[in-house]
């Protein structure tokens, strides 16, 4: 709750700082702008830097929470910023018996058994694919993809974890 106001107060302050430069440029007109940049560059500099330094402390304070929050779920060889998902609701639907925990358990050659004891039955069997997760509204992709793919042995050929976004 605090991190969220301090990234609101944080954000807006920037945000209105570059709102004021454009307004002002845009009143007095781009000539009386040249002429007051060329005087006053230093402050003009100045405000635009005070903005990005609150524009970015906000964002930090956004992406920092978020990434400590949700570490298990972050796949780690890829960017953080394909998994920035402060933007979107999570719609994540979970399997009754799922855990991040148990799901992590589970490697190539997990026995369909095994799974089942880990992380119960999957909200979705298709083929050999079985889901863990699913969006619970139809029309929406951002959810928390959990899944695993079994090989003609029964036996798992790959776990896929990621987050759906649209």
């Amino acid at each position: 709750m605090m991190m969220g106001m301090l990234f609101l107060i944080c954000l807006v302050l920037g945000l209105f700082l570059m709102l004021f430069c454009v307004i002002y440029s845009c009143i007095f007109g781009v000539q009386r702008l040249v002429e007051l940049i060329q005087r006053k560059w230093k402050r003009y500099l100045f405000i635009f830097g005070v903005a990005m330094i609150f524009f970015l402390l906000g964002m930090a304070f956004v992406i920092i929470p978020q990434v400590m929050v949700n570490k298990e779920k972050y796949d780690s060889n890829r960017d953080i910023f394909d998994h920035i998902d402060f933007f979107f609701e999570d719609h994540t639907k979970y399997a009754f018996s799922y855990s991040e925990e148990n799901f992590n358990k589970i490697k190539v050659g997990t026995s369909q058994e095994q799974v089942i004891e880990l992380l119960g039955e999957p909200l979705k069997k298709l083929d050999n694919h079985w889901f863990y997760t699913q969006s619970f509204l139809q029309s929406d992709q951002c959810y928390w993809s959990r899944g695993v793919v079994f090989d003609s042995d029964k036996k798992v050929k790959s776990v896929f974890k990621f987050y759906n976004w649209d």
